[in-house]
């Protein structure tokens, strides 16, 4: 029997467990932290954002990274072996 996987279902539990647990996880993320959740330096991001590849969101002159169009790059750059 085959069992069907949502991301969103999945997504949806997991924030709703945090949430539970008083711990809620930003949506939008600094450079720092950014980098470190796409696995690179500030500077590789920072050159990916000038070259227009990593979109950013522009938040009180502070600059910002939403987590989803984060979470949209790395799926949109999986691969299969």
């Amino acid at each position: 029997m085959a069992i069907e996987i949502n991301s969103n279902t999945i997504a949806d539990a997991v924030a709703d467990r945090l949430r539970d647990n008083g711990i809620v996880a930003p949506r939008l993320l600094t450079l720092e932290q950014a980098a470190t959740y796409l696995g690179m330096t500030k500077d590789a991001l920072k050159a990916k954002v000038h070259l227009g590849r990593i979109p950013t969101v522009d938040l009180d002159k502070k600059l910002r990274f939403d987590r989803q169009d984060l979470d949209r790059i790395i799926d949109q750059n999986k691969r299969s072996a």
